[in-house]
Order: structure tokens, then sequence, then C-alpha cells
């Protein structure tokens, strides 16, 4: 969770001062690798030897989620809406908007039981 908190907080101000390790010196360009994608989409945490782009790094971010195990962490994501806070840095596309209805979908369902 903590990591959730310095990445979003980075994400917000980071037009301020970049941080390149934080953003593990990668690329920063509008694509992302398409394994990310099916990951989330399949409840995955992706493998971080497959980063390429800095979105890459978000994206494997948001599948965090599929490593918790508690449901008190689950409601945390929601209250400081950390989806979302990750989701609005990444381009505004079909796989991403999929993504956000995904893990939305999975936090209810599974902060709810």
């Amino acid at each position: 969770m903590d990591v959730w908190l310095v990445v979003t907080t980075y994400y917000a101000q980071r037009h301020k001062h970049r941080n390149p390790a934080l953003e593990l010196e990668l690329p920063d360009t509008p694509e992302y690798s398409l394994c990310f994608v099916e990951d989330i989409l399949n409840n995955r945490v992706s493998n971080y030897h497959a980063l390429k782009t800095y979105n890459d790094l978000k994206l494997l971010q948001l599948g965090w989620i599929f490593d918790i195990n508690f449901t008190r962490t689950f409601r945390y994501i929601q209250q400081r809406q950390i989806i979302e806070k990750i989701i609005t840095t990444l381009p505004d596309t079909e796989d991403i908007r999929k993504i956000q209805n995904h893990l939305n979908e999975y936090l209810e369902k599974i902060g709810n039981s």
C-alpha cells in the first residue's frame, strides 16, 4: 500500500520534478505492452521482466491488486482511488477503459465479499 501511495503522489506531481528512479529509466512513450493488458484482464500479476515502457510499469502496478488478500486493503484501494489515480496517467484507449472497468468490478466483488 505504501508503494501505491508513493507512486500515485509522484504521478500527480511528476510535472514539477521527475525522478528517474521511480520510472526505472523506462521510455515515456504512449505505447504499452499487450501482455500487461492481458494479465490484468485475466486477474494475473505481471512479470517485471516484460517491462518495456513507463506505461508498462503503471499497468504492472495496477496488476498488484491481484496479490491482495485482505478486505481492508481492498477498501483502502477504493477509498484512496488508487486505480483512478493510475488510470488517469495512462493513454485513453479502449484497452485502458477495459482495464479500469475490470479492476473496479473486481474491487467491488472482492471488497464486498
